[in-house]
């Protein structure tokens, strides 16, 4: 799965594998994330990341590049400027791979 931050929209690509979600942003058009790999595009300011392995702790990624690897067993919940909780997926996971991470203060 990988996401691409602008300024104001993040486009987010999901591996085939990911159910399909139907999703209404208040300012942007009815997104689709779906198992062709539809891109996402919505107003978003950051991605938290929720671990569901033995990590407990979370971690904003704030408009930047940013590759979510296929196959990630992690909840992921895309909140707008007013911090809303518009979408939740979850993924399966991939021990060897390398997170580009920023950790939430």
């Amino acid at each position: 799965m990988s996401a691409t931050f602008t300024s104001d929209y993040i486009i987010i690509r999901a591996h085939e594998s990911v159910k399909a979600v139907d999703l209404s942003i208040p300012g942007a058009q009815l997104g689709n994330l779906s198992t062709s790999a539809s891109p996402f595009s919505g107003v978003c300011s950051q991605i938290m990341v929720h671990y569901k392995d033995s990590s407990p702790s979370s971690t904003y990624i704030l408009n930047k590049d940013v590759k979510f690897p296929e196959d990630t067993n992690v909840l992921i919940t895309m909140g707008g400027k007013t911090e809303n909780k518009l979408m939740t997926t979850s993924l399966e996971k991939d021990e060897e791979v390398t997170w580009h991470r920023h950790n939430a203060s």
